[in-house]
């Protein structure tokens, strides 16, 4: 499955890949108003420094996909020298909660990846 941000992202996905249109989904983006953003804050050790880091937000569910989002970063740090040192951030619990701690620790990632 292909994830889309908008539809025309969609379209454009399909017609340069050339693949069947069931195998692009779109993925509505949250609204996030003015008075959440003013009662959330959100801090961590990772934010203020100068390595890369990759936010995800979501519940920990199979719908989600997050052992695909480990096994990328993973690909994303052994091949590119320079995003080696970034670090995986992931809000949320739920049900896969374990699986991606698994994960975690399968690939050694303890120290770059905050579940």
């Amino acid at each position: 499955m292909i994830v889309a941000a908008h539809d025309s992202a969609k379209q454009d996905i399909i017609s340069t890949l050339k693949i069947e249109k069931d195998r692009v989904c779109r993925i509505y983006h949250p609204l996030i108003s003015e008075k959440i953003l003013i009662n959330q804050k959100f801090n961590h050790k990772w934010l203020n420094g100068d390595n890369y880091v990759i936010l995800s937000v979501g519940r920990l569910v199979k719908e989600k996909n997050f052992i695909s989002l480990i096994d990328a970063f993973v690909k994303l740090k052994n091949e590119n020298q320079e995003l080696k040192f970034s670090k995986l951030i992931i809000v949320g619990d739920g049900v896969e909660r374990k699986n991606i701690e698994k994960r975690i620790k399968d690939y050694h990632l303890e120290s770059d990846v905050d579940l």
